[in-house]
């Protein structure tokens, strides 16, 4: 209920909000995803660290919401994709070199 007092409180002030999760510029900071040379997605910081949960159809429909162009939309969508899979790689690298680095240390041990 916190959060929805506070989202409501960000609407009133004329904040926008997050076109993923609908929380509030307010009370939440942002980060950016670039979708071309010089124009990128503002989505809440929460979001952007949780690429998995990032739902590109939601986005676009709140996009068109605000009258976007099309084509800016679609590439917003594309962009969002690259990312998904960026941060998927990324994440299957990191555990890949914890588990490595773990075998390491296990073999210095014996």
């Amino acid at each position: 209920m916190f959060k929805q007092i506070k989202n409501w409180l960000g609407s009133v002030k004329g904040f926008v909000t997050c076109p993923n999760c609908g929380d509030s510029y307010w009370w939440k900071p942002t980060s950016i995803i670039w979708y071309s040379s010089g124009r990128g997605l503002s989505i809440c910081t929460e979001c952007y660290n949780n690429p998995v949960n990032l739902n590109i159809n939601q986005i676009k429909h709140s996009l068109y919401k605000y009258h976007w162009d099309w084509k800016n939309v679609e590439a917003v969508g594309t962009a969002l994709i690259k990312f998904k899979e960026e941060s998927e790689h990324e994440t299957k690298k990191n555990k890949q070199e914890k588990e490595v680095s773990t075998d390491q240390k296990n073999n210095l041990q014996h």
